[in-house]
C-alpha cells in the first residue's frame, strides 16, 4: 500500500502522564498537552513508536500481529532527472499469509493506543524487514538515508517508521479480525503454536519535562516541534538520548515592524569526498550558473540552506536550491524576537541527507554526474539553525530580500508529512 498521503494524521489515546485525563494526540505530535492540569511533556521514543488498536477486553488469548509503517520524502534518480514524492505505506511485518497484507483503511477510522505498557494477549515478532519502494531495511530501523541499486539512487528525507499491532484470535477453527470480531480464514492450531513470539518487550517510551535545562523556564513548541525555545534565557533545545541538548542558532529580524513568521533553515557546512565542493565558485561550475558577482566572491565559503520543516517534495527542493545559491543575508541576534516561528519538524541529520539530492537536482549534465552519487561521501562539519523571517502576502509567505516565496497552505500540508 503506497500512495500520496493527503489525510489527516493518524490518532491516538493517551493518559496524561501525571492526571491520567484522557487525551487525543495526532500521530506526527512530539509534545503532549494536557488541558486539564496543564502540563506539557515531551513524548521520547527508543528507535521508533508502538501502537495497537484496542479490543474487546473479554476476549482470551488475543494474537497481536505488528505491521510496519513508514512516511517521508523520496528522491529517486533516474538516467536524467529526480522524481520526488511523498510515500505513506504499511505492510505486514510477518513472514505468514493468514493475516491480511496491510491495515488498509483502519488506522484512518479508528485510534491506536501506545503498546507501552503492554497490551494483554500475546505479541509477535516482527521477521520482515521495512519495505520501503524496492528497498528493505531490517527491524534496528535507525533511519535510512540513501539507497543505491544498480546505479539507481534514491534518498529518503524526513522519514518516519513505526509497528502497529493489529489485534486477531482463534474461535471455533477460524482466525478471527480482533477489532470486528468477524472469521477471516480457517485458523491451524499447529500453526500458530509455531510462531515467534515477542517476550522481552524493552520497549522504551518517556514523557520529559518541557523545562529549560539551563534557567528552568518553560520550554516553548508547538505540538509537532523538534526544537524547542527558551525566551527567558534565549535558548533553543533538542531532545536527544533522553536528554535535551543545546542547539545552536540563529535568526535575521525582520526589517520593519510589521508581523513576520520565522521559518527554520538548516545552514549546514559540509565537505565532499570524490568531489570538489568548498566555495560558491565550484557550485557556480557545477550548475552552470552565469558568472554575475565578482571574482573575489568565487572563493566564499560554501553554505548549504536546507528546510528545518517538511514540505511537499518538489518544494522542499525549490526551496533549498533558491536559499543555497542566493546566499541569504546573515545577522546573529542574542534575543529572540517576539515573531512567531515555524516549527522545526526536520532534524539537521536528516536535512544533511538531503545533500546529495540537491547537487544532483543543481548539476549540469546530469547524465554525467548522476552515476557519480555512489561514489560521493557527505562529510556534516557544522549545521546551524536559522530563523529567516517571511511575510504574509495574501496567500503566500514571502521574504522581501530573496525571490522566493511559499504557500500557506503547503506549509500546513507539509505538518501532516
Amino acid at each position: 500500500m503506497v500512495r500520496e498521503s493527503s489525510s489527516p494524521s493518524w490518532q491516538i489515546e493517551q493518559q496524561c502522564p501525571q492526571c491520567g485525563a484522557p487525551l487525543i494526540i495526532e500521530e506526527t505530535d512530539r509534545i503532549l498537552s494536557c488541558r486539564y492540569c496543564r502540563v506539557k511533556m515531551y513524548i521520547a521514543f527508543r528507535n521508533h513508536a508502538r501502537c495497537y488498536f484496542p479490543c474487546d477486553s473479554n476476549l482470551k488469548d488475543v494474537l497481536f500481529v505488528p505491521y510496519w509503517r513508514f512516511r517521508g520524502l523520496i528522491f529517486s534518480t533516474t538516467e536524467n532527472e529526480i522524481q520526488p514524492r511523498i510515500v505513506d505505506s504499511n505492510h505486514i511485518a510477518v513472514a505468514s499469509k493468514a493475516f491480511p497484507p496491510t491495515l488498509g483503511v483502519r488506522p484512518q477510522v479508528l485510534r491506536m493506543r501506545f503498546a507501552a505498557p503492554r497490551p494483554e494477549g500475546k505479541l509477535l515478532e516482527p521477521d520482515l524487514p521495512l519495505k520501503v519502494s524496492s528497498f528493505s531495511v531490517d527491524d534496528s530501523f535507525g533511519g535510512i538515508s540513501e539507497v543505491d541499486d544498480r546505479g539507481r539512487h534514491e534518498a529518503f528525507i524526513g522519514e518516519a517508521a513505526s509497528l502497529i499491532y493489529s489485534p486477531f484470535f482463534v474461535r471455533d477453527s477460524s482466525l478471527c479480525d480482533g477489532v470486528l470480531k468477524r472469521p477471516l480464514s480457517i485458523a491451524d492450531a499447529q500453526y500458530f503454536q509455531e510462531l515467534t513470539y515477542d517476550s522481552s518487550f524493552d520497549w522504551t517510551m518517556s514523557f520529559v519535562p518541557t523545562l529549560c535545562p539551563r534557567c528552568g523556564w518553560d520550554l516553548e513548541g508547538e505540538r509537532d516541534s523538534l526544537i524547542l525555545l527558551c525566551r527567558n534565557c534565549d535558548s533553543a533545545w533538542e531532545h536527544s538520548l533522553g536528554k535535551f541538548s543545546e542547539v545552536e542558532f540563529a535568526f535575521l529580524p525582520p526589517l520593519d515592524d510589521e508581523p513576520a513568521l520565522h521559518l527554520p533553515f538548516w545552514r549546514i557546512q559540509a565537505r565532499f569526498e570524490g568531489l570538489r565542493l568548498d566555495t560558491c565558485g565550484d557550485l557556480a561550475r557545477l550548475a552552470n550558473m552565469p558568472r554575475v558577482s565578482r571574482s573575489s566572491e568565487d572563493d566564499r565559503r560554501l553554505f548549504f540552506w536546507i528546510p528545518g520543516f517538511k514540505i511537499q517534495p518538489q518544494s522542499f527542493l525549490r526551496l533549498a536550491k533558491v536559499m543555497t545559491t542566493c546566499r541569504p543575508r546573515e545577522e546573529f541576534k542574542g534575543a529572540l524576537p517576539k515573531s512567531s516561528f515555524h516549527p522545526v519538524t526536520l532534524p539537521s541529520g536528516e536535512a544533511a541527507e538531503s545533500l546529495k539530492t540537491l547537487l544532483a537536482s543543481m548539476a549540469v549534465p546530469k547524465r554525467l554526474f548522476f552515476p557519480l552519487l555512489p561514489k560521493i561521501r557527505v562529510i556534516v562539519e557544522k549545521a546551524l539553525l536559522f530563523y529567516y523571517p517571511f511575510k504574509l502576502k495574501g496567500s503566500e509567505y514571502v521574504q522581501p530580500g530573496i525571490p522566493i516565496s511559499i504557500n500557506r497552505n503547503a506549509l500546513g500540508w507539509g505538518r501532516l508529512i
